[in-house]
């Protein structure tokens, strides 16, 4: 600036001068070139300014007019450059910054990188060290003062993968490294893992009449928790031949993207004849033979019904689908006799599965052959003559007549599994069992010595002394246990049986019967063994 001073008296005396006004010597700021926190900690004043100083020539110390951007926020993991900013009393300001690192970050060299700890299942693992970086979230950033990059975010690369591209379950150990210094690097854990197992429905059983067509697919089907519908993916193996009667056990199989496979069995039941329930299955069919074929056994019968049973409790089992013994529940009187029978089996482990069915008897006896005599006089005379037909053919020898029954086909594969669904239930009246004679004659004696006892204690029922007595009593309970006993035991006799002529010396029906009768013979012999003087006795005591 030009300045000209005078003086005040004589203004003509007056001198000209420069002046000349500077901004001085600018500050200087000292700042870290990264700092780190927690994540969630706290991050205040004293944790931006640690380590922030500020100096100028003239002033001195000016770190209190130190100012900075409040932007670091510990709640997200992540990185911040934070700007700093001092002005001295001249008005010349210095600016720098620093990056805060908020997480678990690896610094070294200028650069600081970040990764974490990841999770996939088999089908989504690609092996790629993109795929590998990326899953693991992995960053790296520039804080050296100079660097081009200072400030950004810089190539990451993976220095040890750990067998993860095998794509195979377990857990791996990666590490990852920024490129452009291979030395600062994270080691992370990557974890593969097969994921939920798919859901199979397939029916426990399907029953289907003989030589009708199947559908393997028909109300079969897959999810997956991860895949979604996976129906198409589902595959069967075991073929049904519905041209014949039998039980077969198809095995459906499905596997997901993961390779999580899953398998459950169905029992396909070919015939119309099947009764299904309780997790049992049973199957028999009407049979009409001759006489001469017939024996009239057990054995035999379930031989020519040819009865067969499955068990179909639980497809996960791997004894879904195996062969129960089959029992003969009742005979209906079958024997060799012509006639018709209706013969009930049962499946031998759970008697209540049954099914009934009819067998025809024929008789094929040959018969002797009939001659005629026409006797043409008119006169009879009083011996009639001899007459000998030699002519007559011999009687024919019965015809030996041997049937092979056809077997009933029962496939049983190796693997099982399941979703189970109602079973049809046998129609029909449950059949009832023999009335044998020794039946008849012990439900008869328990009758009429329950009547006995009855009779008995009504005879006593007026003797007021002897009722008052301990025996008394015994006598009035002996009666009532005899009469219930006894009608029990006709109850039971009309509710089971039907007579059919036949004797047998025991059966399970003659067991209780048997008991009913001692029951009642034990009452009789009771009331009898004190006489009157006894009581008389008793009573005065």
């Amino acid at each position: 600036y030009n300045i000209t001073l005078s003086v005040v008296e004589d203004s003509t005396a007056q001198i000209g001068v420069k002046a000349t006004v500077g901004t001085g010597r600018a500050p200087t700021i000292n700042v870290p070139a990264y700092k780190q926190a927690a994540l969630g900690s706290a991050f205040g004043d004293a944790q931006y300014m640690s380590g922030v100083s500020a100096s100028d020539p003239e002033d001195g110390n000016i770190t209190s007019r130190v100012v900075f951007d409040r932007i670091v926020n510990t709640g997200i993991e992540g990185y911040y450059t934070v700007g700093y900013s001092v002005t001295d009393s001249d008005g010349n300001t210095a600016y720098s910054s620093s990056i805060v690192f908020v997480g678990p970050w690896v610094v070294g060299n200028g650069y600081a990188i970040n990764a974490h700890d990841f999770s996939k299942r088999v089908a989504q693992v690609t092996g790629t060290v993109t795929e590998m970086t990326g899953s693991a979230g992995a960053q790296a950033v520039c804080f050296e003062r100079g660097n081009p990059s200072y400030g950004r975010a810089v190539a990451v690369t993976v220095t040890d993968d750990g067998g993860y591209p095998s794509k195979r379950t377990g857990s791996f150990r990666i590490v990852i490294a920024v490129q452009a210094d291979l030395s600062v690097a994270k080691a992370i854990t990557a974890t593969v893992t097969l994921g939920n197992p798919p859901t199979l429905t397939v029916p426990v059983t399907r029953t289907i009449p003989v030589g009708s067509g199947f559908e393997y697919m028909f109300n079969v089907s897959a999810n997956d928790s991860e895949d979604g519908n996976i129906t198409s993916k589902v595959v069967h193996n075991n073929p049904v031949n519905t041209s014949a009667v039998g039980a077969y056990r198809v095995t459906y199989s499905v596997t997901d993207s993961d390779g999580n496979n899953v398998q459950k069995s169905c029992m396909v039941l070919v015939g119309s004849g099947w009764v299904v329930r309780g997790g049992y299955a049973i199957y028999a069919e009407d049979f009409a033979k001759k006489l001469s074929e017939v024996t009239g056994t057990s054995s035999e019968a379930r031989r020519f019904a040819k009865a067969v049973a499955v068990w179909v409790g639980d497809q996960s089992s791997p004894s879904f689908g195996r062969f129960m013994a089959v029992s003969v529940l009742s005979l209906g009187g079958y024997k060799k006799a012509a006639g018709h029978y209706d013969i009930t089996f049962a499946v031998q482990e759970a008697t209540s599965v049954r099914t009934t069915i009819r067998a025809t008897v024929s008789d094929d006896s040959p018969k002797a052959p009939v001659t005629n005599v026409t006797n043409n006089n008119t006169t009879t005379p009083a011996t009639p003559p001899v007459v000998i037909n030699n002519e007559a053919p011999p009687a024919a020898e019965p015809p030996q007549i041997t049937v092979e029954p056809t077997p009933v086909e029962v496939n049983y594969p190796t693997e099982t599994a399941i979703t189970d669904e109602p079973t049809p239930e046998s129609g029909g009246p449950e059949p009832t069992g023999n009335w044998y004679l020794i039946d008849l004659l012990l439900a008869i004696g328990a009758m009429i010595l329950g009547f006995w006892l009855m009779a008995y204690a009504l005879r006593r029922k007026d003797d007021e002394e002897m009722q008052n007595t301990t025996r008394g009593k015994q006598i009035r309970m002996w009666g009532v246990l005899g009469i219930a006993f006894g009608i029990i035991a006709i109850v039971v006799l009309l509710l089971t049986q039907q007579f059919d002529g036949d004797m047998r010396m025991i059966d399970i029906w003659a067991i209780l019967f048997a008991a009913i009768f001692g029951v009642e013979l034990l009452a009789v012999i009771g009331v009898h063994s004190k006489n009157r003087d006894e009581w008389d006795a008793e009573r005065s005591i």
